[in-house]
């Protein structure tokens, strides 16, 4: 896709985003198939959700966003991140 490479680097450095995936492949297919277009530099693979986490596709939106504040319980503000 054009320009994802881009939008990845330009939100590396801004306070209070992390970038992760959420894919329906398991964790080292998801990580193989992204460093293979040299796009998981910018990734935080342990805040996202992998097919392997949940047999229903749909459930794996709330276990990133349960990896998610897993990676970052107790850090408010400290990384310009809020759960408000």
């Amino acid at each position: 896709m054009p320009g994802v490479s881009e939008a990845l680097v330009a939100l590396a450095d801004e306070p209070g985003v992390v970038q992760s995936v959420l894919a329906g492949d398991v964790r080292p297919a998801t990580e193989t198939k992204l460093a293979a277009f040299g796009l998981d530099e910018h990734l935080d693979f342990e805040a996202g959700a992998y097919g392997s986490d949940d047999a229903v596709r749909p459930r794996l939106v709330a276990v990133g966003r349960g990896s998610l504040r897993g990676s970052f319980s107790g850090v408010r503000g400290g990384r310009g991140f809020s759960w408000g």
